[in-house]
């Protein structure tokens, strides 16, 4: 477990938090020695470790039977990640010593994230910059914090030790770092989170040092925010709340800062969720596939609205990429995951609850993960994901071992075996087509076709070599063999994409009024 977690937080979370990255490969690998070690069916229940097998199978049914094929195939790569970290943290956090361990290695993320981030934040020469981390985005490294500066106020408050000192000291720095990032659904979060964990503090036996302790968050953030953005480290005055409102990051990738755009983000966000829901409703069983949202978005918003290749609405996504096989097994876990937090939550507002410190905080955190997927693309970054994984699994966990069934063990091993197979394969075979379309320009549509990885059908590896079956002038430059069967290839996902299928038929043009070439 120690191994899993630290290739998550060390690896994979630096690099890009795993968007679009083979880093997903190498720490599913990561998790499969803690799968091993903790045998999850001995004490998880039967119920999460059948919804974690079914959203798999759906995964690749979708993979196998939708237009899109294996492109963009690190999304389901990334959920399933984070599917495997929940029955992982699930196992192992059977104890009251081992949920306190998870904890702390989870506080202790604030700093490994602040601290490359702060760093490129301040090198940026201005402090109204945004501050994105190593996940190169505002919203998604907003959450990261907003969930772990949950997490560790939650701590702050109710441990006991030098622990929770440590606690004081990261919490304000993951609250300045939601505030720095500009990202106002993260900072509204991060303010009903604050709330949520008040009744922590104020039904505490020593409720004064414990209000006091709540009360030191948002005033030692306040004071280290004042300091990041004084005169000591930037030549040019903070423009302060400003930055959250206003036109104040002109060098801000994030476009428009102005408060006419949380409407305008708000709407195109509406739009988007219901287009997805509509093009799932054509083919409710296993959706139009993975990374199919940028064909089909066009044809479901109204004509001029914004368009985007991401849902920024998990659910809603996970329906649209992949029906019923997988969306509906991935929703009724977040739903379990979902009812689980509030009761827990309930369960940390006692007073004779002894983990209240640990209740409170990975509910609420879980609670913030949970909406904010519904908000954004969270779930294409696998580290997030994981995130999620590892929180809620806190809130799973603590079921004694148990004996099993050798049936039951068996399935559940193999099981855990291929899973991991499966987001190893997913994740490599993106990277892989990546690359090839990056690098389209320097193969022949020969190398192509014969390149791609069998049985993995990818319409942005047929884009590219039906392209390279044309010269710029329009004239067939391949073997008419190759070249048939470049269009051959596109047949399946010409369906999708418009692009594609004009170019097909534009190769089958040129192919029956050319002399191929020998």
């Amino acid at each position: 477990m120690l191994a899993a977690t630290t290739t998550w937080l060390l690896y994979l979370t630096p690099a890009s938090g795993g968007f679009h990255d083979p880093s997903t490969a190498v720490t599913a690998l990561a998790f499969l020695p803690a799968l091993v070690a903790v045998r999850p069916w001995r004490t998880v229940g039967a119920l999460p470790l059948a919804l974690v097998g079914l959203t798999g199978i759906g995964a690749l049914s979708a993979l196998t039977l939708t237009p899109t094929g294996w492109q963009q195939a690190d999304s389901p790569a990334a959920q399933l990640l984070g599917l495997v970290a929940l029955v992982v943290t699930a196992g192992f956090a059977r104890t009251a010593a081992r949920r306190r361990a998870v904890v702390l290695v989870l506080v202790s993320a604030v700093a490994f994230q602040f601290l490359p981030a702060w760093k490129a934040w301040y090198g940026s020469g201005t402090p109204d910059q945004l501050m994105v981390g190593t996940f190169y985005w505002h919203n998604q490294f907003g959450i990261w914090m907003t969930a772990l500066g949950l997490l560790a106020t939650a701590w702050a408050i109710g441990a006991q030790g030098w622990t929770r000192w440590a606690a004081s000291v990261l919490a304000p720095v993951a609250v300045t770092s939601v505030v720095l990032s500009t990202s106002r659904t993260d900072l509204g979060l991060l303010l009903v989170g604050l709330v949520c964990l008040l009744p922590l503090a104020v039904r505490s036996a020593r409720q004064l040092p414990s209000a006091l302790r709540w009360s030191a968050v948002p005033a030692g953030s306040a004071v280290l925010l004042l300091v990041l953005t004084s005169s000591l480290f930037f030549d040019r005055p903070w423009s302060g709340p400003a930055v959250l409102l206003q036109n104040a990051s002109t060098s801000s990738a994030a476009g428009d800062r102005g408060e006419a755009s949380i409407a305008t983000h708000g709407g195109d966000r509406a739009r988007w969720t219901s287009a997805a829901l509509t093009s799932w409703s054509e083919n409710p069983l296993v959706g139009d596939g993975f990374g199919s949202f940028r064909f089909t978005v066009g044809e479901n918003v109204p004509p001029g609205a914004n368009t985007s290749a991401f849902v920024h609405d998990g659910y809603a996504e996970a329906l649209a990429s992949g029906g019923l096989a997988f969306g509906l097994p991935l929703l009724l876990l977040c739903l379990l995951v979902a009812v689980t937090t509030l009761r827990r939550y309930a369960q940390s507002l006692r007073r004779v609850c002894p983990e209240r410190p640990i209740l409170a905080g990975a509910s609420v955190a879980s609670g913030v993960l949970l909406v904010h997927a519904g908000l954004d693309f969270d779930w294409h970054y696998p580290s997030l994901v994981v995130l999620l994984g590892v929180v809620a699994g806190l809130l799973l966990g603590g079921r004694a071992a148990s004996p099993s069934s050798r049936p039951r063990v068996v399935m559940v091993a193999m099981g855990s075996v291929l899973m991991t197979l499966l987001i190893v394969t997913t994740s490599l075979v993106e990277h892989h087509g990546r690359q090839l379309t990056t690098d389209g320009r320097s193969y022949t549509a020969a190398q192509l076709l014969a390149d791609r990885w069998p049985g993995t059908d990818d319409p942005r590896i047929d884009g590219v070599a039906l392209r390279a079956c044309l010269d710029t002038q329009g004239r067939l430059i391949a073997p008419a063999g190759v070249a048939l069967r470049a269009v051959a290839a596109s047949e399946h996902a010409a369906s999708l994409d418009p692009e594609l299928k004009a170019l097909r038929e534009l190769v089958k043009a040129t192919l029956a009024r050319s002399r191929p070439a020998s």
